[in-house]
């Protein structure tokens, strides 16, 4: 497992330094000749497909998808960075998907991400009220939840509309 995440963190440094010197033959020949054996990690390891993913441009849709593939597996290095794309665009539900990742890094112990994550939060003070909101509902979605709903009392209006993450909570 150790050599895993070696070649892992070692990809992710040739990868940082073709970012810095995209020109550089070597540097591009050294991340195509390692990109089989990350794609092999990245089917295991939410971490190793965060890596992974970087090597696209952080426009493209392939680093968009495999960001939140990576995220929806427990990355909280490729949460932030989903969040980072996420509250750019104008859709609700990217903002809404951005707040649930931002909770979940806050629920997390990494707190390097933590930190990392105060500036996002700084820089979209909107996003700190869509987490307050997201929490909130689904508390009171959880505690709603105690008993089984009856069929009288819960409206599918409701439910179809305002479909909220389960928090674990």
């Amino acid at each position: 497992m150790n050599t895993r995440l070696d070649s892992s963190s070692e990809f992710a440094t040739l990868v940082n330094q073709l970012h810095c010197s995209p020109d550089d033959p070597v540097l591009k020949q050294a991340v195509v000749s390692r990109l089989p054996q990350m794609k092999a990690l990245a089917q295991k390891s939410p971490l190793a497909l965060y890596r992974l993913a970087q090597v696209y441009p952080k426009s493209s849709t392939q680093y968009a998808e495999m960001m939140s593939k990576a995220a929806d597996l427990g990355c909280t290095n490729a949460m932030l960075a989903a969040c980072q794309f996420l509250v750019k665009t104008s859709r609700s539900d990217d903002f809404r998907k951005a707040a649930y990742y931002m909770l979940l890094i806050d629920q997390s112990a990494d707190s390097y991400i933590k930190q990392n994550s105060r500036s996002l939060l700084d820089n979209y003070p909107q996003l700190s009220e869509e987490m307050r909101l997201l929490q909130s509902s689904a508390v009171v979605q959880c505690a709603s939840r105690f008993f089984t709903p009856s069929k009288t009392t819960e409206s599918p209006e409701w439910s179809e509309t305002h479909s909220y993450p389960d928090l674990g909570h």
